[in-house]
């Protein structure tokens, strides 16, 4: 086996079985064999093990090891091992990766295979056999993986798929729509369907792609995003909170200024779950001349406007004029003011704790599961 993450997995495998082994277990090591062939063909498997049981019989572990332990990986190696377990008797596949996580283990079970990683989770079970060992935290983490999905440019991407997920996707077209390479488009790509939360269809130029799991995909974006990455700058104004919202967006408007309320300031417009005396809007430069315009003053603390300047131009992707303004239910003569899309309102919410999960729980609950339904 050659080596995964810098990390001699032939002996980093033994060893784990080693351990294995002690656990009360029953189970006692006959022999590891490395690159080792099985049945009758002599098909070549990243490891044979071994084993005796409980009972007395020798069951043969049958190991295919992967750099990643991905879904979609690990499903694809539970169907290379499943031809090689099905031409010999007694024997158990077990998919072996660097980190093995909670997602890839379901799918481990459901194809009715083991696990081994290099951190310590695994699960063997097989003839009254049973050990399952899992939680344990990723020692190969690396700027590659899920997170690399969040990142400013391939997160472009990300919001493009969960705006329109029914929507059957070429690479090109969501390069386009995202305003990113085709390298990154194609690298979003992979990573969805690595994380089996999008599915491919079709050959050649008709390739499309298409996300099956929305809500999980937002979730764990969700978990890896927080709104204070943006540049946040705190502003006092003799206004009320709501003066100061429709004076910045007729500002804004009239002089051609990018903006989105978000937070407090756009829940209250969408989903009316907060009371709040700070209003929130990302803005796209130009502080210094709505400083003036508005009579403005910098505060470092109790601020009742801030404004933020966004770390990517992706948050103001799906942005729309609101209308009604649901807490008068009434409908203005003009727009009452642009809001970011519900899918960035969601995570500046979900972020913004326990002031913002009620209204983020409304979004999902209520405008964002049922379009994707």
């Amino acid at each position: 086996m050659k080596a995964i993450s810098g990390v001699d997995v032939e002996n980093s495998l033994e060893e784990a079985v080693q351990k294995l082994l002690g656990l009360q277990s029953g189970l006692r090591l006959v022999s590891f064999k490395p690159q080792a062939g099985i049945g009758a063909q002599d098909r070549r498997a990243d490891a044979i093990i071994q084993v005796a049981t409980p009972t007395g019989e020798q069951y043969t572990l049958v190991v295919e090891a992967k750099s990643s332990g991905e879904p979609r990986i690990a499903r694809l190696a539970a169907a290379q091992v499943q031809t090689l377990i099905n031409s010999a008797p007694l024997s158990y596949g077990v998919f072996v990766a660097p980190y093995i996580s909670e997602a890839t283990g379901r799918v481990c079970r459901e194809v009715g295979i083991g696990f081994i990683d290099l951190c310590g989770n695994c699960l063997l079970a097989f003839d009254g056999v049973f050990i399952s060992i899992e939680g344990r935290p990723n020692l190969f983490r690396t700027g590659r993986g899920l997170k690399s999905l969040f990142t400013p440019k391939a997160s472009r991407c990300v919001r493009a798929v969960l705006a329109a997920p029914c929507r059957e996707w070429r690479v090109g077209d969501l390069a386009t729509e995202a305003k990113v390479s085709m390298g990154q488009a194609f690298n979003v790509k992979t990573m969805l369907l690595n994380a089996e939360l999008a599915s491919e269809s079709g050959k050649g130029p008709a390739r499309r792609f298409r996300l099956v799991k929305p809500e999980e995909l937002l979730l764990d974006w969700a978990a890896n995003y927080a709104y204070t990455r943006n540049t946040r700058t705190g502003y006092y104004s003799f206004d009320d909170t709501r003066t100061i919202e429709r004076r910045l967006a007729e500002y804004c408007r009239t002089n051609n200024i990018t903006y989105a309320f978000t937070l407090t300031s756009g829940a209250a417009l969408v989903a009316p779950m907060l009371r709040y005396d700070t209003a929130f809007a990302y803005v796209a430069g130009k502080q210094d001349e709505l400083r003036s315009a508005l009579g403005l003053k910098p505060v470092e603390t109790g601020p009742n406007l801030v404004l933020l300047e966004p770390y990517d131009e992706g948050v103001f992707y799906g942005a729309r004029d609101v209308g009604l303004d649901v807490r008068t239910n009434e409908t203005p003569a003009a727009p009452t003011g642009r809001v970011v899309s519900d899918i960035q309102l969601f995570l500046d919410l979900k972020s913004y704790k326990a002031r913002g999960e009620e209204a983020a729980r409304f979004l999902l609950e209520e405008k964002l599961r049922p379009r994707w339904r």
